[in-house]
Formats: structure tokens, C-alpha cells, sequence
């Protein structure tokens, strides 16, 4: 699963991470990234991150020197959120709705002139990708809160439910321990061996549910972020 990895990047002055994956997407002078809407915009500063960073296969050959890691890393030049998440000054149940972002990613690599996605591959992006409660996911991610270290790629799998505590308007994961850091880690469907189709993303848990884990349906504002993504030339809120 090379095509996931480890998100690094800022607000204001503290350091945050997160997971992401690689889009597939025909333009040879561009890379996406799909992420978590919380991962590149701060509901509270109502901005998006800063410094944002993707490590491929990161537990390859996990270090946060580019230069020591497998392929490098990547840095974004666009960061896209939409505004049913960047309208909101908190982590709302509408935020949950929209947690969804991509990141276009400059050319980088060890030679810092690498394309992402033809050195470690991509995959395709599926909407809604879950249609009904019982699809099965796969969920990846990088979590890095205890009992985790955040150098290790994380799965786990099952039924999706919907979000009963959410107006059903999100769904869920009852088998999930991943924790913090495995944000924007990808939900897949159709996995098999070392493919799948991104279906969602991790985004929130409950404090009294370990094995819990929650993403936003994937729907047309997603296909509408997604394809500003494939112009953006700058920080953008659809």
C-alpha cells in the first residue's frame, strides 16, 4: 500500500499528523491527495494548515527526514475543503458531514522532481463508493495516540453501520481501535490484496467508544472538491 502514507503539517506554531492517500487522476503534471477536511483546514482559526506534508509507505522506512524515508515526501501547493466544513468554527456534526480534503502535491520526491503518483502508484476514487449499512470497509491510517506510535500502517475492517448518534448521516466502523493520527486514513471498498477504491476517510470517534471509528458519506460535493482539486492552483474553498 504504497500509495498511503503519513500526513505532517502545522497550525500556527504546533505540529500536527494525520493520513492520507493517493488519488488517481490523469493529469502527468499533478498528484492529489485525499485526506481528512480536519487535516488541512483549522475549524478555530478558520484557516487552512500550513506546511503540509505526505510521506508514502511511511512505515517502509518511517523518519521525518525526507531524505531517510523510502520515496521522500511531497509538499502541497493547494490545499481544497469544502464549505460545508470551512464555514463551520467547530468540529460540528456538519463538519462531520463535509470532513473531507484534497491536497494537490507538488513535484518532490528524493530528487524533489518526482511525480507522486507514477513513483508509488494511486487509487481510484469511488462515489458514494458505500451505497447501503453492511458494505464492507477497509480502513487504513497511521494512528499515533497510545496504544499506537504513528510509524506503523494501521488497518481495520468490517460491516459499515451508519451513525445512529449522527442522524445516521455518517458511517461507521463497531471494530475499529485506531486513535489519533489515523485521520484521513482511507476507508476503501472492493479491497483485495494491495487495491481498493477510496470510499471515505477516517475522521472522528467517540470518547466512550474505543472500537469505534466514523466517516462522511461520500457524495456530489465530494465529486465537486475533488474536481477543484484537478485546477486549484491555490488554497481553495468549494
Amino acid at each position: 500500500l504504497a500509495a498511503t502514507g503519513k500526513v505532517f503539517f502545522s497550525v500556527g506554531t504546533s505540529r500536527y499528523v494525520c493520513s492520507g492517500s493517493v488519488v488517481e487522476e490523469a493529469d502527468v503534471s499533478r498528484s492529489v491527495v485525499l485526506t481528512a477536511g480536519h487535516c488541512l483546514y483549522d475549524n478555530a482559526t478558520q484557516a487552512f494548515v500550513t506546511n503540509f506534508l505526505f510521506y508514502p509507505d511511511y512505515d517502509s522506512n518511517p523518519n521525518q527526514d525526507c531524505a531517510l524515508t523510502t520515496y521522500g515526501c511531497w509538499t502541497a501547493t493547494a490545499l481544497i475543503g469544502h464549505y460545508g466544513f470551512t464555514s463551520q468554527t467547530g468540529f460540528t456534526n456538519q463538519a462531520t458531514n463535509y470532513d473531507w480534503g484534497f491536497a494537490v502535491m507538488g513535484a518532490g520526491g528524493k530528487n524533489g522532481t518526482s511525480q507522486l503518483d507514477t513513483t508509488v502508484g494511486a487509487f481510484p476514487l469511488a462515489i458514494p463508493g458505500f451505497t447501503a449499512a453492511g458494505d464492507q470497509a477497509y480502513a487504513f491510517g497511521y494512528p499515533a495516540a497510545s496504544p499506537y506510535a504513528g510509524a506503523d500502517l494501521t488497518y481495520c475492517s468490517g460491516a459499515i453501520v451508519q451513525d445512529s448518534s449522527n442522524n445516521n448521516s455518517t458511517w461507521g466502523l463497531t471494530t475499529c481501535t485506531m486513535t489519533g493520527g489515523a485521520s484521513g486514513g482511507p476507508w476503501m471498498s472492493g479491497f483485495g490484496t494491495d487495491r481498493g477504491i477510496l470510499s471515505s476517510v477516517n475522521s472522528y470517534k467517540y470518547t466512550a467508544a474505543a472500537n469505534g471509528m466514523y466517516g462522511p458519506k461520500f457524495n456530489a460535493n465530494t465529486t465537486n472538491t475533488f474536481n477543484a482539486a484537478l485546477t486549484a492552483s491555490a488554497n481553495t474553498r468549494v
